[in-house]
């Protein structure tokens, strides 16, 4: 009877070993059966963005469709930066991991004949029990270390102010800004611009090297970035209209346009910036510190296609180039300002100008327009 129990024992501890082995096997198999791919896994991401974003162009008041389309860009940058990391160089992703830890795996990987960890835990997502450094410091690498083209501070700082909205969204509680959709939009832009450039210049999987790479690069959704101005469009009046910074910015693009501003590009940020705040010393209380701020703000208003680059005649200049060009504001803007400020000193008051805007507007002459 003892050794019955005995066998018995053993054939239960073996019989449960063997369920525990399948249970591995079967969550292996599956693993592998469905497995998500970095590519994939941005794409995905990209996919719900986009998806959320066209529902705001449509509903522009939908809380749920915001914060959804946030939440799924944070995470396919987040994704993204990490892939672009690891094509550079992988061991930067994993440095918040002890080196012994990390060398354990690498010795893993090339025991399986394995060069790169990434490749090896989408193989083995069993052994993919390191941590990958956070969003922050993701862009702090691609910013700072390898100084990627058009990761500039500014863009850095936008992609800081979208971390904060989506932790507050995840966290707590959060203030939204309807304007902000233009700027994260255009981040969603950037980003599948830079993936298709990841895809064409860095991948190395060799499973699909003989595949066609554009097969695997993200199609933009033409015209999103122009449904969303039209949708911001009250934002644009109750945002950066009754902004005070904002309405200096307008103040001194209008009194500047055929000054100061001609041949000025409206990307150069930096310069622009300076010039503001010179031409403010003495007359505000804004100060340099503030200049990421009017970074932030002007940049925006150039999204939201409210400070354009506008063609002029050059004659009047005797050794000018025969077309010059100026920023200014979008006519649409100008009728903006006149129906919210219909009088004349109202204008003067609140964009800090010294005349009323159909007085610097009419010095423009129409033939100094191109178009």
């Amino acid at each position: 009877m003892e050794n019955i129990l005995i066998n018995y024992k053993s054939t239960d501890k073996e019989s449960s070993k063997n369920t525990k082995n399948n249970r591995q096997v079967q969550y292996e198999e599956k693993l592998k059966e469905y497995n998500v791919g970095i590519i994939e896994n941005i794409k995905l991401a990209f996919d719900s963005a986009t998806d959320f974003l066209g529902k705001l162009a449509h509903d522009i008041d939908n809380i749920s469709s915001f914060k959804m389309f946030i939440l799924c860009l944070n995470n396919g940058l987040e994704l993204l930066f990490k892939y672009m990391i690891s094509n550079r160089n992988e061991y930067m992703l994993y440095m918040d991991n002890s080196k012994d830890k990390i060398y354990s795996k690498y010795k893993k990987a090339k025991e399986n004949n394995y060069t790169r960890l990434s490749v090896y835990f989408e193989y083995n997502p069993m052994e993919d029990n390191l941590h990958t450094i956070s969003f922050s410091e993701a862009c702090k690498v691609l910013c700072y270390v390898y100084q990627i083209d058009e990761f500039d501070d500014l863009f850095f700082t936008r992609c800081m102010e979208l971390s904060k909205v989506r932790n507050s969204l995840t966290h707590y509680s959060a203030i939204i800004r309807k304007i902000d959709i233009i700027s994260f939009c255009d981040i969603l832009d950037t980003a599948i611009e830079w993936f298709n450039k990841e895809i064409e210049n860095h991948y190395i999987d060799l499973s699909i090297l003989m595949k066609d790479n554009n097969n695997m690069k993200y199609t933009r959704k033409e015209n999103l970035m122009s449904d969303i101005n039209r949708a911001c469009s009250e934002a644009i009046d109750t945002e950066i209209l009754d902004d005070d910074l904002c309405k200096q910015i307008i103040g001194f693009i209008i009194e500047n346009s055929d000054r100061k501003l001609i041949e000025v590009s409206s990307n150069d940020y930096e310069k622009i910036s300076s010039m503001f705040f010179e031409s403010n010393k003495g007359k505000t209380s804004l100060k340099k510190k503030m200049a990421s701020k009017f970074i932030e703000k002007y940049y925006i208003m150039v999204l939201a296609n409210m400070i354009v680059e506008k063609g002029i005649k050059a004659s009047h200049h005797e050794d000018a180039p025969e077309v010059m060009s100026r920023l200014d504001l979008n006519d649409w803007v100008y009728s903006r300002l006149i129906n919210k400020w219909p009088v004349s000193d109202d204008q003067k008051k609140n964009l800090g100008i010294d005349k009323s805007i159909h007085e610097i507007y009419s010095r423009y002459d129409d033939e100094m327009y191109l178009f």
